[in-house]
């Protein structure tokens, strides 16, 4: 059997800016966190399970930290290739900030395998360090730190694992996936993702 047909995935898709503008927050009347509000994520009709970082709920008075933003308001702003944003939404935080924490839930509809996996921004010779946990029935089933410059990514355009890549055509547009071997065991039910900065 193989490996894809063993596992479904928990995506958990962020993009980190990494930069401290203020901006005009996505999450005011009509954001994406509004309209999660406090439900949780439903399993897609193939079995995966999206969890789109622009609706994770950040805690009142932990600022500055994350926040949801509107495309454009990213590093990488383009709306093509491997830089493109879900929605045109993302979840950032400043450069320099205390630990701060943004939380989803999740429904989820069987038990097995899940990889858990992160998309994000990863500007070149950089890091863009980021926790995330994945806790189920008052049990940490998983807490890796994310976007380190040595850590393993998924590059696009067929360039597989490798920690860091410049592209003949510069050192630009780094958005990659991580978490190919970050692999968890969950029940049937809900689970809470929670990411820390």
């Amino acid at each position: 059997m193989k490996m894809r047909a063993m596992l479904r995935n928990l995506l958990i898709l962020l993009a980190l800016a990494g930069l401290g503008c203020a901006s005009t927050s996505a999450t005011q009347a009509g954001g994406p966190a509004t309209y999660r509000a406090d439900a949780p994520v439903n399993a897609a009709p193939d079995g995966n399970l999206y969890l789109e970082a622009e609706e994770f709920t950040v805690a009142d008075g932990e600022a500055p930290g994350w926040e949801a933003k509107p495309w454009g308001e990213n590093y990488y702003a383009a709306t093509f290739f491997n830089t493109f944003l879900s929605r045109k939404a993302f979840l950032g935080a400043p450069a320099q900030c205390d630990d701060n924490v943004a939380t989803i839930r999740a429904n989820v509809p069987r038990a097995g395998r899940y990889m858990v996996l992160s998309r994000y921004e990863m500007p070149y010779r950089f890091e863009a360090r980021f926790r995330i946990q994945i806790e189920q029935n008052g049990k940490m089933v998983l807490d890796r730190q994310y976007g380190a410059r040595d850590n393993l990514k998924i590059w696009p355009f067929r360039n597989g694992l490798k920690a860091e890549l410049r592209w003949y055509w510069g050192a630009v547009e780094n958005i990659v996936w991580e978490g190919h071997d970050a692999i968890v065991e969950l029940e049937e039910g809900v689970a809470i993702g929670r990411a820390h900065v």
